[in-house]
């Protein structure tokens, strides 16, 4: 949270996958906050978890599910053979590699913490939409975006921001000129 106030009052916070959890909470507890960018995220309301949205929304299987590892630790890897071909399909297998390297092990328990604010609805909000994701599955999406400002779809996997750089870059450009 110190961080956050260090930043100026207009600020643009971007979450991807998980880390839209992260930053819908983070936005909850600050007035700095300008705009909410999520990428293919978990744009939460007011007491919602990961794992809440998962239960309520309606089922939809993805490929990431069967590349979940649990560790002793009470937390879950992917495995490592599977998940860069899944998160960064538009890759090479060099850059899917590299990519799967950098993910470490995510907390259960971080699946399960609630939002305590409603960022989503106070705060301008800009969803991208990936229709080609197989980790958030799009219809998933499609739920967390109709609760933002506005939606931009893009035809891209999980993680565009690897792809499609310029993509993202135009988006967040426009984003912050509006």
């Amino acid at each position: 949270m110190e961080a956050l106030e260090a930043l100026p009052s207009d600020t643009l916070l971007i979450g991807h996958s998980y880390g839209g959890a992260v930053v819908s909470q983070a936005a909850a507890h600050s007035d700095r906050i300008a705009h909410l960018m999520f990428i293919a995220a978990f744009a939460l309301e007011a007491g919602e978890s990961v794992n809440g949205f998962l239960r309520s929304a309606p089922r939809h299987k993805v490929e990431l599910a069967n590349i979940m590892v649990p560790t002793d630790e009470g937390a879950t890897t992917l495995d490592p053979e599977h998940a860069g071909a899944l998160l960064y399909p538009g890759s090479s297998t060099v850059v899917q590699r590299a990519n799967a390297k950098r993910l470490g092990p995510q907390p259960n328990a971080t699946m399960t913490q609630e939002v305590d604010g409603a960022p989503v609805s106070a705060i301008e909000s800009t969803y991208v939409l990936c229709n080609q994701d197989r980790a958030v599955h799009p219809e998933h999406q499609r739920i967390m975006a109709a609760r933002c400002s506005s939606v931009i779809e893009i035809d891209s996997d999980h993680s565009p921001f690897v792809d499609e750089p310029a993509t993202i870059a135009s988006i967040i450009q426009e984003v912050v000129n509006a």
